[in-house]
């Protein structure tokens, strides 16, 4: 078992890197899935300002794929969430392991949250995943840039709460 907190905060493993980012631009919507051998793929880690990654007049569908392992000790009294704070961007899909997360609730105002954080342009968004882990697990975040390069995924971590 994760060790729990006397004051119930989560326990806290942060996804900085490395992560792969595919540039596919607007001819590619669905990049990562059928990404040709053209569509550039850089090692980024978190925080990850788009400005400084892509070029300023890239516009398209961004993914940022990471892999990680099974957090230990887990019982079946906890929860595991992923959090994502992303700056200026859309996400257009999240998916672990091939299956699409439902849109993440807003973790700006929640209860017990790490991150609060009600700078403009600014989404945080909370996916509970505890039964879709896996032993090795495999991250997706599909981003749409719209405009000139700018923001990005700030944050991103898996948080577990228990008893």
């Amino acid at each position: 078992m994760v060790p729990s907190r006397a004051d119930n905060a989560a326990h806290v493993i942060r996804l900085h890197g490395p992560w792969e980012g595919t540039q596919c631009g607007l001819q590619n919507a669905e990049c990562g899935i059928d990404a040709s051998d053209d569509d550039p793929v850089d090692r980024v880690k978190v925080p990850l300002n788009f400005g400084d990654w892509l070029d300023d007049d890239f516009c398209g569908t961004v993914v940022l794929e990471r892999a990680f392992g099974l957090p230990t000790n887990l019982d079946e009294q906890q929860s595991v969430h992923l959090v994502l704070k992303i700056d200026q961007l859309t996400i257009s899909s999240v998916s672990l392991n091939d299956n699409l997360l439902p849109p993440g609730t807003d973790t700006s105002h929640a209860a017990g949250s790490t991150l609060n954080d009600d700078a403009v342009g600014v989404s945080l968004h909370r996916h509970e995943i505890t039964s879709l882990l896996k032993a090795r697990n495999r991250l997706r975040l599909t981003l749409t840039v719209d405009s000139k390069p700018s923001g990005g995924l700030a944050y991103a971590a898996i948080e577990i709460f228990g008893c």
